[in-house]
């Protein structure tokens, strides 16, 4: 009788493993729709307005690049989506693209951006003073930039290269300093709740 329990044993480890191993790309998926999800709203700040070479429909901030690497300049309507026009090629050899910020006026910069889940607030051209509530200041421009935490007992900072370690990360380009926003609550993060039943419990050790 002892030998023949074994394999209705194995068997339910068998249901145990395939039950852990479903829940775990459970988890993984919903972690993949929340970070989907932030994605789509970081995107909304830019639209695709012209492919490299052709005209850029309107005038405003626009950001010429491919992926996550971009270099903005405020351009006129009619300019080319090419690199004589933003001055820097961001992306050798690759095909590109431009994309005009959502809500484009003429003074664009001075507007709201949400980037890798933090929302900036526009403070000040390179050599301006930034007032920065949160403490946090970005300096740069495009996708390059350098960051500092301000002192609590330092309200504000000159918007210049030597207030950033000496670090100068958009060489050749006008610079701006943004201000992060202080965010009420942080989002819920994707939790995976494992739950197995069993007199034999499984060694995750072994199988993770």
């Amino acid at each position: 009788a002892r030998p023949a329990s074994r394999p209705a044993q194995t068997g339910v480890a068998r249901v145990q493993k395939r039950a852990l191993v479903f829940l775990l790309c459970l988890g993984s998926a919903g972690a993949l729709r929340q970070k989907g999800s932030e994605a789509r709203v970081q995107d909304d700040s830019w639209q695709a307005c012209a492919t490299e070479g052709s005209p850029i429909p309107g005038a405003g901030l626009v950001r010429f690049g491919w992926g996550m690497v971009w270099v903005e300049k405020q351009l006129p309507a009619g300019a080319a989506c090419s690199v004589a026009s933003f001055g820097y090629d961001p992306t050798p050899n690759i095909l590109k693209t431009c994309q005009c910020a959502a809500n484009n006026t003429k003074d664009a910069s001075t507007s709201h951006r949400p980037d890798l889940g933090i929302t900036w607030s526009f403070c000040g051209h390179e050599g301006d003073t930034c007032s920065c509530p949160s403490g946090n200041i970005r300096f740069g421009s495009g996708s390059r930039w350098s960051s500092a935490e301000l002192r609590s007992s330092q309200p504000s900072v000159s918007c210049e290269v030597a207030n950033f370690r000496g670090e100068d990360p958009a060489v050749g380009f006008a610079k701006e300093c943004w201000c992060e926003d202080k965010q009420e609550s942080s989002p819920p993060l994707a939790k995976v709740a494992i739950v197995l039943l069993s007199r034999h419990p499984p060694n995750f050790h072994r199988w993770l």
